[in-house]
């Protein structure tokens, strides 16, 4: 009997059928949430949200393709007291899909503009986090363009720039490069490497440059000599020594060796 091979084909041919039905849904939906309705969805998540610690996150003008391409007008933290913390015109471009297949791949994120009007008000403390540290991550290029400091936050009223790279394995893996400078007045510069293997061995280097008259300088009361600093790290988290040099002005005022371990720090 021919029964058994014509229910099989049927199933088959059902099976099939239905896989076709739900990948066209998927791909419907993918579609839907690189317009209005996954912007929507984004919004109505984002928008109101309590980051731990921070205050109440507010965004504006949520423009783009979420998936791949997204603006953001305007991002706001509020606490108590209100706005402390503004960024705007924000674009982040990166990949929806490596969010399943992993490193979460950002290709840049751009920032026009970040406001810090005051520190924050005091926030309750968050719960400790269970995480595993930084996540699996490849961000090619962070920049923001103007970091304008209110008067208090860090001393008298600053803008800075900023550019930075990170990534992040699974494995542990962490390397990091961070760049800011003063573009109002006298260059503050400031300038950050960093590198964490697998087995948890470190590495890092370090600069800044405090010329005269910049608000580093003015922080430490060397307004009008400037000051720099060098200095590279070499271990483990637990244990590990390094070099420093110190300027003041174009004079050496100390140059030396530095030790970890367990938490207690040694200048020799």
């Amino acid at each position: 009997m021919a029964v058994r091979p014509l229910l099989q084909t049927r199933w088959i041919g059902w099976s099939v059928g239905a896989a076709g039905i739900v990948l066209a849904l998927i791909i419907a939906l993918a579609f839907a949430l690189t317009g209005p309705m996954g912007r929507a969805l984004v919004g109505q998540a984002v928008d109101g949200r309590a980051v731990d610690g921070l205050g109440t996150l507010q965004i504006e003008g949520l423009e783009g393709n979420i998936l791949s391409d997204l603006s953001l007008a305007r991002v706001e933290i509020h606490d108590e007291d209100g706005a402390w913390l503004t960024l705007q015109d924000v674009r982040v471009r990166w990949s929806a899909i490596s969010l399943v297949t992993g490193p979460l791949e950002i290709e840049a994120i751009e920032v026009a503009r970040l406001d810090l009007y005051r520190r924050p008000a005091a926030q309750a403390e968050a719960p400790p986090s269970s995480g595993g540290g930084v996540p699996a991550i490849r961000l090619d290029a962070l920049s923001i363009a103007v970091i304008h400091l209110s008067e208090g936050v860090a001393g008298p009223e600053a803008d800075y720039t900023l550019e930075g790279q990170l990534t992040g394995a699974v494995d542990g893996a962490l390397t990091a490069r961070l760049q800011a400078q003063r573009i109002d007045a006298a260059g503050d510069r400031i300038t950050l490497e960093f590198e964490r293997d697998q087995t948890g061995q470190i590495s890092g280097q370090a600069s800044i440059d405090a010329p005269a008259g910049g608000l580093l300088a003015e922080t430490l009361s060397l307004g009008e000599t400037g000051w720099s600093l060098t200095s590279a790290l070499n271990g483990a988290l637990e244990d590990g020594r390094g070099t420093f040099t110190a300027l003041i002005g174009d004079q050496p005022v100390s140059q030396g060796l530095l030790s970890w371990t367990g938490g207690a720090w040694t200048l020799s």
